[in-house]
């Protein structure tokens, strides 16, 4: 628990003298050096005085303990029959502490240290029975009592069972955690330390001394110790003490700095200090620079961007210039962007400043047979004011265009524009205001470029986009030239400026035949392909370059049918042996071919399938706009920001290096795992999650921010990160160039659920912001504190929610049960993506892509492992979809990823992973609904195609708000787990257990559990499954199960 939540009161006792108990307090400030702050207070009598070291406890004197809430602070009390009550104190803004009598307050401290008891004047111990119980005179009795600066961690020697806390939400002294305040002792002046602090000193100097400006200050190692009158010391503890400049801040001053160290023991202020040296960075020479193409071919009016690369990456001075040796031929700009203007030869060469290096491009210019011919409409915009409104006229200004080739559209009216027409206006007012220019060129050419100028007002903003038929979108370069690439037909131009001001000065269109790009080769989506008799797979196909035009053709060929056959990329398996599938592409006289060799085998009865769609296709395609998720295969780069709210706790650098831990560390630095470890292992390889912590980003917002302000947070902390630490616009946090940051995570500085803000918790979340390929943006974010590192006390740093909300960044649902008024758990519980304990389910695996499941085609023999997934569908899962409705078989074990939770119970509300090795079975409907507009029977689908939206039809969710959309499928569940007892204890409440789990002997029928099926032993598509099953033998974590097919 840390202290920094309560500043309010430590500062007060600090800074100032009071008089707890005489009704007034002397407010002046102390001297620089020794402050004597009297925090004594009267109760019943006698005079008490704040508890600021461990030194001050002793044996047999009497103490109060008190909430240190700002508000208000609460004294200990008496029992009433099962719990420690707590007495209201008056005047607490003055802190005057008056208690009836002295009998309610006084405890005296027994035992030893380490193991202390604390008696009442009834000779009653406090004491708890187990975590999350009042304290009361029953169970262990023995504590330990640690103080930091005011704030007492007072924990029971059974360490479980927690630390003594005050329960504001319900006026008590408990281990209950939801509305917690920490506590404080005050100790009888009767029995008040004749010792008082003499001086502090520096007895160990900070591991690191020598900076270069722009580091941060790292006190690490500094042993600072107090020497009191009786001449004893003492190291003190580093929260107890403060320093200037703190830990943490960034050295920006060459020289000597001094930090000053202050302590304050019983009244009394000491302070030291130590030095650091501070220097200024060295002078690092560009040895080098490189250009990422060596030639380039454009046609004319084409463009292209050099990239360069400057050696070393740390020099100090990487500024560079461009120059062409034929800017007539070919220019550059200042940013490396070079433009083809007349067919010949030019060499384009960038030199660095420092030390002159070059390199060189050579760029040849070819006059297009084809060119592009323009046209421009230009906007009048005289008299356009900060007060105009959005208006149209029907008068253009025009050249280069002819009838029927743009009209202008507006609500009331559709003009034709053409030579002659005069001219528009087109713009925003201060309150809102947007247009839409249509350009209609009857399918007759192809737009290739479009520049638009607009012109703004101030510091406001607007942003200009293209709808095309590939959807691309451009962001605007310093809000005046507009360029847009389009590579197919124009639709309209949107023009959005909402509450901004601007008008648009002109508007060129390039327009001409689009230039053919020749084949080079195909690409088969796979080499090797293995197929069961009768089984199928797809294949696709790619063109090298990805632009090719005109299309090629593109047909489908078997060397021997006999063994295989394919149509449209469907392979098909038909008899045992290896052959090749041809794919063929045509275009013109260009002809390139590509193979896969199929395999086919017919004994086994099964067949291992790759899935068509995963969650990427399924988030791609959501009901949802511009919803996005983070990739699930290869390498993933997530971008880590720690925030410095403006309250509450500080996040420090030790806090920063624990947030590098618990995303990207190992094994052994967590004690458990990381987030890229969890999720390594789990897609057995197939994901690999890095990333970057940023340095702390201080927010203006503070403890009682909320989701609205989050989500604009998120947008400011990634800007914030991409224009000071990114070299490459944030593009390499964008693993998919999809124009979204893969992932973007938020961890926070106050504790979770402070001040009780709902918002101040562990949630993931979208901005929902159109896409940037050329600076990527910040989309699905996750936002959680801190201290979600310490839910655990049996591993170093748990991350335990932070694997949990990733799953959400990839597109996966919660599986616990969003309906307060229902009990009923499908998914058991056990589940990371349940109650954030055990690894994920194997359906959620496959979805993701980390599976390649087992599909019985017939009765067969099988031994399986963990990480392994069998599917029993009515039709051999046909679809090659995950998004389709089947019973899904995974091996449980206690090892591997369930081994943590397995070993240690999470919390009371948590399931603990049972002991025993078997079969789990899952019933699994994931189809999806199909462009659901929310009224009628939903069209239900199991495949993905570009252009419809999807969302899943069942949900574990029962309720309206969030189970499914459609009330006709709420009884039915997205994933449920059945249960081997045969009597569903889900429906009620319980949870994951041993007898859940079919071992040896255990089978399985539809008949046999027809009670776990709404439709009564029927899949909820009313289907029968023609499959039932039974466990063999089980080795070690192997397990063997007969399947049979009827």
């Amino acid at each position: 628990m840390s202290g920094s939540s309560y500043s309010t009161v430590t500062s007060i006792i600090i800074q100032y003298s009071c008089v707890i108990g005489s009704g007034s307090s002397d407010t002046s400030s102390s001297s620089s050096e020794d402050s004597s702050s009297d925090t004594s207070g009267e109760v019943g009598g006698n005079q008490y005085s704040l508890v600021t070291s461990a030194a001050q406890l002793t044996i047999g004197d009497s103490y109060l303990i008190t909430a240190t809430n700002s508000s208000a602070y609460y004294a200990a009390g008496t029992f009433s029959s099962t719990y420690l009550t707590s007495v209201s104190i008056t005047s607490p803004v003055s802190n005057i502490i008056t208690i009836d009598s002295e009998a309610v307050a006084s405890f005296v401290l027994g035992g030893t240290s380490g193991a202390y008891t604390l008696t009442s004047s009834a000779g009653q111990l406090y004491s708890s029975a187990a975590k999350n119980v009042n304290y009361s005179s029953n169970g262990s009795g023995t504590w330990a009592i640690t103080i930091s600066g005011s704030i007492a961690t007072i924990q029971n020697t059974t360490s479980s069972y927690g630390s003594l806390q005050y329960n504001s939400g319900a006026p008590r002294f408990t281990t209950y955690t939801s509305a917690q305040v920490a506590v404080a002792l005050y100790k009888s002046s009767s029995s008040a330390p004749s010792v008082t602090l003499s001086s502090i000193s520096v007895t160990t100097p900070p591991t690191k001394t020598a900076y270069v400006t722009g580091e941060y200050l790292d006190l690490t190692g500094l042993v600072v110790t107090a020497t009191f009158s009786d001449s004893s010391t003492e190291v003190i503890n580093s929260s107890s003490y403060s320093a200037t400049p703190a830990n943490g801040s960034i050295l920006s001053t060459v020289g000597t700095t001094t930090i000053t160290i202050s302590y304050t023991y019983v009244g009394v202020t000491k302070m030291t200090t130590t030095a650091v040296s501070v220097s200024a960075p060295a002078t690092i020479n560009v040895t080098g620079v490189t250009l990422d193409q060596s030639t380039l071919e454009l046609d004319v009016n084409e463009t292209a961007t050099l990239t360069q690369t400057v050696a070393p990456s740390n020099a100090t001075n990487k500024s560079v210039n461009w120059s062409s040796t034929n800017p007539s031929v070919a220019s550059v700009s200042s940013s490396g962007l070079v433009t083809a203007l007349t067919a010949g030869n030019a060499t384009i060469t960038v030199t660095t400043v420092d030390q002159n290096k070059t390199a060189s491009c050579e760029v040849t210019v070819t006059a297009v047979s084809n060119p592009a011919t323009s046209y421009r409409i230009q906007f009048d915009t005289t008299g356009t004011s900060d007060s105009g409104t959005s208006y149209t006229t029907s008068n253009i200004i025009s050249s280069g265009i002819t009838a029927g080739s743009a009209y202008v559209s507006s609500a009331s009216e559709v003009t034709k524009v053409y030579p002659g027409n005069g001219g528009v206006k087109l713009g925003s007012s201060t309150a809102a205001g947007s247009f839409t220019l249509a350009l209609s060129n009857s399918g007759k050419v192809t737009a290739r470029k479009i520049v638009v100028s607009a012109k703004k007002y101030s510091s406001d903003s607007t942003s200009i986009s293209v709808n095309s038929s590939t959807g691309q979108s451009v962001t605007d370069a310093n809000y005046k030239e507009y360029e847009f690439a389009i590579t197919g037909a124009i639709t309209t131009l949107n023009v959005a400026g909402t509450g901004k001001r601007f008008y648009i000065s002109y508007i060129d269109v390039f327009y001409g035949e689009q230039e053919n790009v020749t084949l080079t080769s195909v690409v088969i989506s796979k080499s090797t392909l293995s197929l069961a008799k009768d089984a199928t797979s797809t294949l696709t196909a790619s063109y090298t370059p990805a632009n090719v035009y005109p299309a090629p053709s593109l047909a489908w060929s078997t060397e021997n049918a006999s063994i295989a056959t394919v149509s449209g990329g469907v392979v098909t398996g038909k008899g045992e042996g290896t052959t090749n599938i041809v794919a063929t592409a045509t275009q013109g006289s260009t002809v390139v071919t590509a193979s896969c060799a199929v395999t086919v085998t017919i004994a086994a009865n099964y067949t291992v399938k790759t899935m068509a769609y995963d969650y990427q296709d399924y988030m791609d395609n959501n009901y949802y706009s511009n919803m996005d998720s983070m990739p699930t295969t290869e390498t993933v780069n997530l971008l880590v920001i720690p925030v410095q709210l403006s309250t509450g706790t500080t996040m420090t650098a030790d806090t920063r290096s624990r947030i590098q831990k618990a995303y990207f560390g190992t094994e052994a630095e967590t004690g458990w795992h990381s987030v890229s470890s969890f999720y390594n292992e789990e897609s057995n390889g197939r994901l690999n999650i890095t990333g970057v912590v940023s340095p702390i980003y201080n927010a203006s917002y503070g403890a009682t921010i909320t989701q609205a302000q989050t989500t604009t947070l998120v947008t400011t902390a990634t800007n914030w990160y991409k224009t000071n630490y990114s070299t490459n616009s944030g593009k390499e946090f964008d693993s998919n160039s999809d124009g979204y940051i893969d992932g973007v995570i938020l961890i926070y500085s106050a504790e979770n659920n402070y001040g009780n803000n709902d918002n101040l918790w562990a949630y993931c979340y979208w901005t929902s912001v159109n896409a940037n390929t050329s600076s990527p943006v910040a989309n699905t974010y996750f936002w959680a504190s801190y201290d979600f590192m310490d839910e655990s006390d049996n591993c170093l740093i748990d991350a335990h929610t932070y694997i949990h909300e990733t799953g959400h960044v990839m597109g996966l649902d919660d599986y616990y049960n969003y309906d307060s008024a229902s009990s009923y758990g499908a998914a058991g519980g056990f589940n990371m993506q349940d109650f954030n304990v055990g690894e994920h389910d194997p359906y959620s695996r496959v979805a993701l892509g980390w599976i390649d499941p087992i599909v019985p085609t017939g009765s067969t023999t099988l031994t399986i492992a963990p990480g392994q997934a069998v599917i029993l569908s009515p039709n051999d899962l046909s679809s090659n979809s995950p998004f389709d409705e089947y019973l899904i078989l995974d091996v449980y074990s206690p090892t591997g990823l369930n081994e943590f939770d397995s070993t240690y119970k999470y919390g009371s509300m948590y399931p603990k992973g049972p002991s025993v090795t078997g079969i789990r079975v899952w019933h699994v409907d994931a189809r999806l609904m199909r462009n659901y507009s929310g009224s009628g029977v939903p069209t239900l689908a199991t495949t993905i195609s570009s252009g419809n939206d999807y969302y899943h039809a069942m949900s574990n969710s029962t309720n309206s708000t969030y189970g499914s959309m459609y009330s006709g499928y709420r009884s039915y569940k997205l994933l449920h787990l059945l249960q081997c007892g045969g009597t569903n204890t889900y429906a009620t409440g319980g949870q994951f257990a041993a007898a859940d789990i079919w071992t040896v002997g255990k089978s399985f029928s539809m008949s046999s559990y027809a009670s776990f099926f709404v439709n009564s032993g029927k899949l909820n598509s009313n289907t029968d499954l023609p499959y039932s099953f039974s466990v063999t033998a089980i080795s070690g974590t192997n397990v063997t199960i007969s399947i049979v097919k009827s």
